[in-house]
């Protein structure tokens, strides 16, 4: 099995932690890493903690010069304002909805409009 996936997984939290862990048991896995990450995370990836999970420009820049060619995104808020939709519009696949998706769950006031 070729060893092809490299991963870029954005945030710093628990979550984000927990998807490091089950992301390094992939065989096909050939890079991970984490922006921001934390201190927990850096045991076990490596992190970019000069890049914001809200930064959305630099996180691009990232994931597309860094050679990563799957982005999981944990927090919604980066997801609602638009970091999958940048990523896809770049060919970059990512885990996570679009703008228009995450809106639903980032906020609560759009939600009940919506609904």
């Amino acid at each position: 099995m070729e060893r092809d996936l490299k991963v870029l997984v954005v945030g710093g939290g628990g979550r984000e932690h927990a998807i490091v862990k089950a992301v390094k048991r992939s065989p096909r896995l050939a890079r991970l890493a984490c922006a921001p990450g934390n201190g927990g995370i850096s045991r076990d990836c490596e992190t970019f903690g000069n890049v914001g999970a809200e930064d959305i420009d630099a996180l691009v820049e990232l994931a597309a010069g860094g050679g990563f060619n799957f982005v999981i995104c944990g927090p919604e808020v980066p997801l609602s304002m638009g970091l999958a939709d940048r990523l896809r519009a770049c060919g970059i696949p990512v885990y996570g909805p679009g703008r228009d998706g995450a809106r639903l769950e980032a906020s609560k006031a759009f939600s009940k409009f919506f609904l």
